[in-house]
């Protein structure tokens, strides 16, 4: 068994991302005082993209337990996403 830690990493990036999105959005710009909560996602990222070659390997030997919690994080993923879409189509006060 390969175990899933470094596709639970991808998709806990795949979480994170939109949801330091809609934090940076919450007042309706994006500028430099945005960055320090945007660099927060450089470890993630760098984790995530450095162990995407297992990616494979882990894919190839899922047990049933590792399809729920992969199933979970990608839902998880999805709704971090959705909220995102959520806020930048919002109506915008004039």
């Amino acid at each position: 068994m390969a175990g899933i830690q470094e596709t639970r990493e991808l998709l806990a990036l795949a979480k994170a991302l939109p949801e330091q999105l809609t934090e940076v959005m919450a007042d309706g710009t994006i500028d430099w005082t945005d960055i320090p909560k945007l660099a927060t996602l450089w470890g993630p990222a760098k984790t995530a993209f450095e162990g995407a070659p297992a990616m494979p390997l882990e894919m190839a030997d899922l047990d049933m337990d590792e399809v729920k919690a992969l199933v979970e994080d990608a839902v998880a993923a999805a709704q971090s996403w959705w909220t995102l879409m959520q806020v930048m189509t919002a109506p915008k006060a004039v």
